[in-house]
């Protein structure tokens, strides 16, 4: 009798491409949120690590890390594949306060920048002043290099 009233079955073709523009709607607007949080993330994984180098670094002048108090000036780099960090002294004012050996007694676990390539710039001045540059990280609202900055009381 309602032989045209028969049940169907599957999707149409119409209601199969609906879907897939909604999806697609979606992932446009989701991306790039996601991505923005994630170099956020980064960004304030930096600047924790570099606080970190600092407090380390006032550590070791005060002598907290080997008994002895290190006034010297100097300077290394921690270098960054964005997994793991390197270091390298570079030429010390008192060579023997930032020689490799007591860099790599300075940390348990290196910090280091969450970006591939990226260096620290660690530059230690005779009156304790402690900076910390991270060269791929500036500030947004003038371009110039953020650094974390601290004195230690000797």
């Amino acid at each position: 009798m309602f032989k045209f009233m028969k049940s169907k079955k599957g999707f149409t073709l119409v209601e199969l491409m609906i879907v897939v523009v909604i999806m697609a709607i979606l992932v446009a607007v989701a991306v790039p949120i996601f991505s923005a949080v994630t170099e956020n993330a980064r960004f304030k994984t930096c600047a924790g690590n570099r606080r970190e180098i600092v407090s380390q670094i006032n550590s070791f002048m005060m002598g907290s890390t080997d008994g002895k108090q290190h006034t010297g000036a100097g300077s290394f780099k921690i270098t960054s594949d964005g997994k793991k960090g390197t270091y390298a002294a570079n030429g010390s004012e008192a060579p023997g306060d930032y020689t490799e050996g007591n860099i790599a007694k300075l940390f348990q676990s290196l910090p280091y920048c969450p970006v591939e390539n990226s260096d620290y710039t660690v530059t230690v001045a005779t009156d304790g002043t402690v900076k910390v540059i991270c060269e791929v990280h500036t500030d947004p609202n003038n371009g110039a290099e953020l650094e974390d900055e601290g004195t230690a009381t000797k």
